[in-house]
């Protein structure tokens, strides 16, 4: 997969210990890499695989959905509007109400 000059875009869903490994080895056949989360099991893991990334002109992305949710997206206007005045920190917390059921994966 690495070596078909067809595939531009590598998805990585393995067990997120082996993530690095396969995200840098993605970059370095020039393939950019949407990987599931957790991105990497820490920031210098992370931070390389950017780097190569920037060097090589490449995307890198994880699978945070958080980004397309319309309040996140009205979020970001508020704070690029300056309304709020000059923001040093957000701290945000989402959740969720679901109903008492055990078999329900997101409960």
């Amino acid at each position: 997969m690495f070596e078909d000059e067809n595939i531009d875009i590598v998805y990585i869903a393995t067990p997120h210990n082996s993530h690095y490994e396969i995200m840098k080895d993605a970059l370095l056949h020039n393939k950019h890499v949407f990987c599931e989360k957790a991105i990497t099991l820490n920031s210098k893991e992370l931070n390389e695989c950017v780097e190569i990334a920037k060097e090589r002109h490449l995307v890198i992305s994880d699978g945070v959905t958080l980004f397309h949710m319309p309040l996140f997206k009205e979020l970001k206007k508020v704070i690029s509007s300056n309304s709020l005045g000059p923001v040093k920190m957000i701290q945000i917390n989402f959740g969720s109400f679901k109903e008492y059921d055990v078999n329900n994966r997101f409960f």
